[in-house]
């Protein structure tokens, strides 16, 4: 019996595989792949729990309860008694069970969790594939941002990715990754794709991940699935962590599950309105963050490619003038009837102001609360507050002050 371990890496689509293998899941019971009902639905998030180093704590164990050693061990015993039962009833020997959780990529970070797995499935495969998808690490980051800010995230873009590059950097070394789950599973098990839409088969992610796991598409009419989990542009990040800088995620802080609920409106709200490519950093800032996984790429590409580069030297992406505030006034119309629709009532909607003296009032006094926590969004409100009242003295002052500081958004 076959296991497909599909693990991420994140940001590389895993929610749109997920959701396609859930409503997939009679046709591919028809062509004898089986997904398990006890590892967690669609992202099979148990599985990493159950590997994790007993001493590791993250947000899946805390939800779990299971911080404490005996915890652990009790809710490890469970898991794997229910797995032992759901693998003993009902699946042939000739079948495949198909898993899928990118927590198998960035919660396991040692050969010792990721051994852990193989053991825990040792008993009931003998064959195991390893699908894995890679993505340039300058577009992964930027893709991790919106994860970031949606979970309640309030550092600045550029102090995100300088930590990453500082702490993170096992979590970009695809070679490292690679090295790993073949120590574990074998180099003939792992199956490594590129996360690029040319790259893929048939120029399809869904596709791609069927012949990834050489599963046939013929006659099966599988389901599709729409891209999931949207990123946020700029404006859309730095509005959110705006948001959270207010109405923090922190546990100790008065009132923490009812701002956990508005931010998960808020952020559906600007999904709707305002997602994108968010182009946080310069080319050079993007290339310098690639570049320090240069001899990692090298190795993997001619290793596991038999090419020179694992990615193309495409950062056209970054050349855009497009600061995503061209047109501000729509950015800041989105919050403020979020605000209005959800009773905050210290809010006030653009939309029920009679002048342009009075909005541009009120776009200039919001600049000013939040000039200190984030003086790019002050920049451009205070732009806008100028055009409604061009050379007003105390907006035009201000003006002067964030364009030498730099912030100037137009």
């Amino acid at each position: 019996m076959q296991a497909i371990l599909h693990i991420g890496i994140e940001k590389t689509g895993t929610t749109t595989i997920q959701e396609f293998i859930q409503l997939n899941r009679t046709l591919l019971r028809e062509q004898g792949v089986r997904v398990l009902d006890c590892a967690g639905f669609s992202n099979n998030w148990k599985f990493a729990t159950f590997a994790m180093n007993p001493d590791k704590t993250d947000d899946l164990v805390i939800r779990e309860g299971i911080e404490s050693i005996e915890a652990r061990k009790k809710w490890r015993d469970n898991f794997k008694s229910k797995l032992n039962e759901e693998l003993a009833s009902g699946i042939e020997s000739d079948q495949s069970v198909l898993i899928s959780s990118e927590h198998l990529h960035s919660r396991l970070v040692t050969v010792e969790e990721v051994d852990r797995i193989k053991s825990l499935l040792s008993p009931y495969f003998s064959d195991f594939k390893i699908v894995v998808y890679l993505r340039r690490q300058d577009k992964l980051a930027l893709s991790s941002f919106s994860t970031y800010y949606k979970a309640g995230g309030v550092d600045s873009l550029l102090d995100r990715l300088a930590a990453q590059a500082n702490t993170d950097l096992d979590y970009y070394d695809f070679d490292r990754l690679l090295e790993k789950w073949s120590e574990v599973f074998g180099v003939e098990s792992v199956v490594p794709r590129i996360f690029s839409r040319k790259s893929f088969h048939q120029q399809n992610l869904l596709a791609d991940f069927i012949e990834a796991c050489n599963l046939s598409n013929e006659n099966m009419n599988f389901e599709s699935v729409d891209q999931q989990n949207s990123s946020l542009s700029k404006g859309a990040l730095e509005a959110l962590r705006s948001f959270n800088m207010y109405f923090p995620a922190d546990d100790s802080v008065v009132n923490s599950r009812n701002n956990l609920n508005l931010r998960a409106k808020f952020v559906k709200t600007l999904e709707t309105e305002h997602s994108g490519v968010p182009q946080v950093v310069s080319r050079e800032t993007a290339e310098g963050f690639v570049n320090q996984f240069a001899d990692s790429n090298a190795r993997v590409a001619q290793r596991w490619f038999n090419r020179a580069k694992l990615f193309n030297d495409d950062y056209s992406m970054y050349d855009s003038s497009q600061n995503d505030f061209s047109d501000p006034w729509a950015m800041l119309n989105t919050v403020m009837q979020f605000f209005k629709e959800n009773d905050l009532r210290y809010f006030t909607s653009l939309q029920d102001m009679s002048t342009s003296q009075n909005k541009a009032e009120l776009l200039r006094d919001i600049a000013l609360l939040v000039e200190n926590e984030n003086p790019f969004i002050a920049c451009f409100l205070m732009e806008e507050a100028d055009r409604h009242l061009p050379g007003e003295t105390s907006i035009c002052s201000k003006l002067e002050v964030y364009k030498k500081m730099g912030f100037h958004s137009h």
